[in-house]
């Protein structure tokens, strides 16, 4: 029931009001209610235990409590669940007891700093709260035990003052009051000094700065009996009219402390540990600062923007420049620009270190010019200031003259285009094989087992069709014979399929972990198993070890010509010369050698582990050069019958189209050999020089003119050698094919 109230008319002995007698025994019905509320105080009667284990708080089995007169228990264990705080804030949640027998959460008000429990709800028992944050869940505080009651004199503040003191070793707390209230000059607090008397476990503790200064309270330092504790071990700016809340922690009577309720900046920012920061994290008061490394003086960052900004640092270690760094950089492009205005279109020379001028070099974009007066309007144009030559430097004493090599424009009738396109693949899964056969089509074995097997592309466009399904054990290789025979490797065996589609029969080579294989013009076949390069002669017979020798081989091919290629990863490229003999280094760089193809033109192509560059050794001289054009992880690459290349990258297959045959019978380009036109009757020619031999030795050759057209067309011998004969023209010492007269001026060729 609650508490009925007496009516008392609306004025004296109106008698409106209720009757006496009736009056009595409301009253008497008050005093007893009262007294059962009185003597049926809401406590605690047995304590039982808890765990909590991550997110769960278990409540075993053992808990009696008293509420309203009435007992209960938890007749089994109660598991309550904290959900974690959202992302950057915290909460206090509290667990009480219920007139259900178990136990109810009561969620608190998630904040960003110093959250507060909501109170116990009517007609239950406070069992106690529990910090939570993002990403944790607090013990919760010790219940209260039996008849234990608080008294209302404990929420008022002690207000502390020491005068001019600024430093306070310990508050001297003389009663049971929760807040203390700072005033005066006081900037460090240590302490509390408390009698035991006032001391129980849970009891809350605020500390209030009402001063208009910063006050420090130590980490557990001080002479008082209750230390002030944070659990990152460092002591605490509390601002001006900030509240901070402490917990008294008494359940060891040993090590009594004030512990901090919340969550401070540096539990996530550490002063000696290393920290991954999620969320944005502001300094306030416009700055932030950066200790120097011994630790002696402070330096700031300061935010003087009037909206909000980003920067952006370079990807590359250096030092941040100031602007007086950039003061000084300009100051000397400043410098640098008085000595150099530049003329357009001219390129820029140095004189020396620190002064730029206009070469004689000159590039509209359109024609380029060296040392001209003029705007040129060819291609390359000489000034006209003096008679020019072009030539290629003189050779050293002991390295031979170079050869200078002037060309017209040819036609071709291959793909200029390097790109690698990207071809369907759909349902196909890598990694990937490919091969060309003399049908004009390219095979492709997947390793996959969703997708193993063969697969084909006819004529060499359109989408892989699946073949012969194979999907254990994986495939790892291909090639495909001069004959029409395929062969297909395997981690355990090689098969071979006699022609496209057919069946596809094991070998039972006893060769294990083949990663490569190839055919030569020859019909025979060539296999690296655990690093050894095997060969099968003439597309029969066993597979047997070559007389090579011995390296762990990464990968083989072989050309058109004859000759058989091998590589070593992180090695070599070798190269086995008409087939016969041992591979010899083509001293390349020690690269990832990975994959080798040969296409029917001679060029030789070698992918690398792990890099996105092709390499190849065009008409199987010189030495293997980067490829530009598609860039990708090449897994293995393979030739087609027209001398296109593909390549596997994951699960796709990319081919360099190289086999544009295009139009017929086009011209080439002409090379024009023109001499300069004179006026009137003015001469101009045509000349050709060569260096005249001389003894044996290091004498130098002189040039001397031997023939030339001159401005009517003719071309004259300025000393063609005189013979009677082809017998004397050969005793002589004059080669095949050379031009020679008679005395009586007879032209004729030694034969």
């Amino acid at each position: 029931m609650a508490i009925n109230h007496i009516n008392i008319g609306a004025a004296a002995n109106d008698k409106t009001g209720t009757p006496a007698r009736q009056a009595g025994q409301i009253i008497n019905e008050n005093f007893d209610y009262l007294d059962s509320k009185i003597s049926n105080v809401n406590k605690i009667i047995t304590s039982g235990t808890s765990v909590l284990v991550g997110q769960n708080l278990t409540i075993h089995v053992g808990w009696v409590w008293e509420i309203n007169g009435q007992q209960f228990f938890n007749p089994e264990d109660v598991i309550v669940n904290f959900p974690y705080a959202a992302t950057g804030k915290q909460r206090l949640d509290r667990v009480v007891f219920n007139t259900s027998n178990t136990f109810t959460r009561v969620v608190g008000a998630e904040s960003v700093s110093n959250p507060f429990a909501e109170r116990v709800p009517d007609d239950t028992i406070d069992f106690g709260i529990s910090l939570v944050t993002d990403n944790s869940v607090g013990d919760p505080s010790t219940p209260i035990i039996g008849d234990v009651y608080v008294q209302k004199n404990e929420s008022q503040d002690y207000v502390v003052s020491y005068g001019a003191a600024t430093v306070v070793e310990q508050i001297n707390l003389i009663d049971n009051r929760l807040s203390v209230s700072i005033t005066g000059a006081i900037t460090d607090v240590k302490s509390v000094q408390l009698s035991s008397e006032f001391i129980r476990p849970g009891k809350p503790h605020y500390f209030k700065n009402r001063t208009n200064h910063n006050v420090k309270i130590w980490h557990n330092a001080g002479t008082g009996n209750i230390k002030y504790f944070f659990s990152n071990g460092l002591d605490l700016i509390v601002k001006p009219n900030e509240v901070i809340e402490f917990n008294l922690n008494s359940n060891d009577s040993s090590n009594v402390k004030f512990e901090f309720v919340g969550i401070l900046l540096t539990d996530f920012l550490t002063q000696s540990t290393d920290q991954n920061v999620t969320g944005i994290k502001t300094f306030l008061a416009g700055k932030f600062a950066l200790r120097n490394i011994a630790n002696t003086f402070t330096s700031f960052f300061t935010n003087s923007n009037t909206a909000s900004r980003t920067y952006t640092l370079q990807n590359r270690d250096g030092t941040l420049l100031d602007n007086t760094d950039l003061s000084a950089i300009n100051s000397s492009i400043a410098t640098k620009q008085t000595l150099f205005t530049g003329v357009q279109n001219f390129i820029v020379k140095s004189l020396n270190a620190t002064t730029l001028l206009s070469s004689r070099l000159f590039d509209d974009g359109s024609f380029f010019g060296i040392g001209t007066v003029n705007t040129p309007t060819k291609d390359l144009t000489l000034g006209n200031q003096s008679d020019r030559e072009i030539a290629i430097e003189d050779s050293d004493s002991l390295t031979r003259g170079r050869h200078l090599t002037v060309k017209a424009g040819r036609t071709v009738n291959f793909d200029l285009n390097v790109n690698f396109l990207l071809q369907s693949t759909t349902g196909i899964f890598g990694p990937f094989a490919l091969a060309g056969h003399v049908n004009g089509n390219t095979y492709l074995v997947s390793a996959n087992g969703a997708s193993g097997g063969i697969w084909v592309q006819n004529g060499g466009s359109g989408s892989f069709t699946l073949t012969n399904a194979m999907t254990s054990p994986q495939l790892t290789a291909i090639t495909c014979l001069p004959n029409g025979s395929c062969y297909i490797s395997s981690a355990v065996d090689i098969y071979r399929q006699s022609a496209p589609n057919a069946a596809i029969t094991p070998l039972l080579t006893g060769l294990t972990g083949v990663v490569r294989l190839a055919s030569d013009i020859n019909n025979n076949i060539y296999a690296i198993s655990g690093g050894t390069i095997y060969k099968r002669t003439n597309d029969t017979g066993a597979f047997v070890a070559m007389s090579i020798t011995a390296r762990v081989y990464s990968a083989i091919c072989c050309a058109s010509n004859g000759d058989n290629y091998a590589s070593v990863s992180s090695g070599d490229i070798y190269r086995q010369a008409g087939g016969v003999g041992d591979f010899m280094a083509l001293s390349q760089s020690s690269l990832g050698w990975n994959s080798l193809c040969a296409t029917p033109n001679g060029n030789i192509y070698a992918s690398l582990t792990g890099t996105n560059v092709l390499y190849v050794r065009t008409g199987g001289t010189g030495n293997f050069v980067p490829m530009s054009g598609t860039a990708k992880i090449w897994n293995q690459i393979g030739a087609a019958l027209d001398n296109s290349v593909y390549g596997s990258a994951a699960n796709e297959v990319y081919k360099q189209t190289n086999a544009g045959a295009g139009t017929s019978n086009l011209n080439g380009g002409n090379l024009k050999l023109k001499s300069g036109g004179g006026k009137g009757t003015g001469v101009n020619r045509v000349e050709i020089y060569t260096g005249q031999k001389t003894v044996s030795g290091t004498n130098l050759q002189v040039d001397v003119l031997r023939v030339y057209f001159d401005e009517n067309g003719y071309m004259i011998w300025v000393n063609m050698p005189v013979f009677a004969d082809n017998t004397s023209a050969l005793a002589a010492g004059l080669p095949v094919g050379t031009e020679y007269k008679t005395a009586t001026g007879d032209r004729k060729i030694v034969y």
